[in-house]
């Protein structure tokens, strides 16, 4: 299954990226920067074992980024529609029903899992092992 990519889809992610108080971007640059100034000690496994901690303190808890998006953009059918697409790909990828039954509920797993996807690769662009991750 590909990914959904349409105009609407992509202004979905774009705010779980691109949020200026946590966004995935802002998350990164952050973490980028301390890695610069040595924060984690030269220590390949720190580095990334800190993003990860940011990821989990970020995403995995009761941040409303859903409710955030829809107080800030608004609701359509076709948002809904396309958060429901993002979903049933998330679905499709992790290979199990996720259990999730509201629209913001949807919606906050599916910034999960995209800022997931973004951290991950900010870690292998910087060449550490992702092995560490979690």
């Amino acid at each position: 299954m590909k990914k959904p990519s349409d105009k609407i889809t992509q202004l979905i992610l774009n705010y779980n990226i691109d949020n200026n108080q946590d966004g995935v971007k802002l998350t990164i640059e952050s973490w980028k920067e301390d890695c610069e100034n040595n924060s984690y000690h030269n220590s390949e496994q720190q580095m990334v074992q800190g993003l990860y901690d940011d990821f989990e303190s970020g995403w995995n808890n009761d941040n409303d980024r859903a409710d955030d998006f829809f107080d800030e953009l608004g609701c359509s059918k076709y948002i809904v529609r396309a958060i429901e697409d993002l979903y049933k790909y998330w679905e499709w990828e992790f290979g199990d029903r996720l259990y999730k039954d509201t629209i913001e509920e949807k919606l906050d797993l599916v910034y999960y899992f995209e800022a997931k996807e973004l951290m991950m690769k900010a870690i292998e662009e910087e060449e550490l092992d992702i092995e560490y991750w979690g």
